[in-house]
């Protein structure tokens, strides 16, 4: 079983084994672990356990394990049946976790193991990476990275996915500003792209309803951060010349998914039905792909399609 799989366990057995607000007896829950044993089970507890304690999931006084306000959050991803919590890992966890890496101690592991990263420039945006000798050398801790998915394997070598560069940036020591400022300028591409893309289907879609008139004013007013929005432009109703569709671009090169910011939220639920997110993936592909969101405040926002970190937000896109 996993490292994450390790965790649940651990994290179960202490609550089981927990009295008064005391914690409960290390050896206890380290017993209880070896009893009831699963296949390929082999992890070792010490391992586990300095990985719970670096991601304050677990605190450790007088030999005592004691589950955190953060370690209640990842019990609370298990669902429950027949009254007993599915220690089986879920996505929800892996996420929770992986925001958890430039927020906690465990930044300081990651840090020496990502000063040897190594990036690819070719590639757009900027790919970090190891090579193979590099992740059987780190053994356990890019093992854990790996089975969260924050590192995939791909072109025989082991890279970060770019969804998390964010976070890697968070907990690196050994950038540049040169190179940094390569890397801001590479994101900054695709976003230019997808606004490009979006103008461009805006007009498109303006003159396809008779309405030139309209198509030749769609504005691009993607400078001013303070709007919440790339693109003003018209419903092919409009009869009075006033911008009364706002549209956020959002593009990717890899992933369906993007962050929403606080901005944006709020001007979403402002604008409601006239607000739109025009999503593109694969943004240097011959067809991107395009997804609209009419609404988003009420489609994402307020059903909870969204993992909230901090002043933004996450949105994956689902594939029909």
């Amino acid at each position: 079983m996993g490292y994450l799989f390790q965790i649940n366990k651990m994290l179960v057995e202490i609550k089981k084994n927990t009295s008064g607000e005391t914690g409960a007896n290390k050896i206890l829950v380290e017993d209880c672990i070896k009893r009831t044993p699963h296949i390929g089970e082999d992890n070792s507890l010490e391992i586990i356990l300095s990985f719970c304690k670096g991601l304050d999931i677990i605190q450790e006084e007088d030999n005592r394990l004691v589950v955190t306000s953060v370690g209640n959050e990842i019990i609370n991803f298990m669902p429950i049946i027949n009254d007993a919590r599915q220690i089986d890992p879920n996505d929800e966890q892996r996420e929770f976790i992986i925001d958890l890496f430039s927020k906690t101690e465990f930044k300081k592991t990651l840090k020496q193991i990502f000063d040897s990263v190594k990036k690819d420039y070719t590639k757009k945006p900027t790919v970090f990476y190891f090579n193979k000798n590099q992740f059987y050398a780190y053994g356990d801790e890019l093992v854990f990275l790996s089975e969260l998915g924050f590192i995939v394997e791909k072109n025989s070598r082991y890279e970060i996915e770019n969804t998390y560069n964010s976070i890697f940036m968070s907990c690196i020591t050994n950038f540049t500003k040169e190179e940094l400022l390569e890397l801001q300028k590479a994101q900054d591409k695709v976003g230019k792209r997808g606004e490009e893309l979006s103008i461009e289907w805006e007009k498109n879609r303006l003159k396809g309803t008779g309405r030139d008139d309209l198509a030749m004013l769609v504005a691009d007013v993607s400078d001013d951060l303070t709007l919440g929005y790339d693109i003003e432009s018209f419903n092919e109703t409009n009869e009075d010349y006033k911008f009364d569709r706002k549209i956020e671009a959002k593009a990717s090169s890899t992933e369906k998914r993007f962050f929403w910011s606080k901005g944006e939220v709020e001007a979403a639920e402002k604008f409601g039905e006239n607000f739109w997110i025009y999503f593109w993936y694969d943004v240097w592909s011959e067809e991107p792909e395009l997804t609209r969101i009419q609404n988003p405040y009420e489609k994402i926002r307020k059903n909870k399609e969204y993992v909230e970190t901090a002043e933004k937000w996450r949105v994956n896109i689902e594939s029909n």
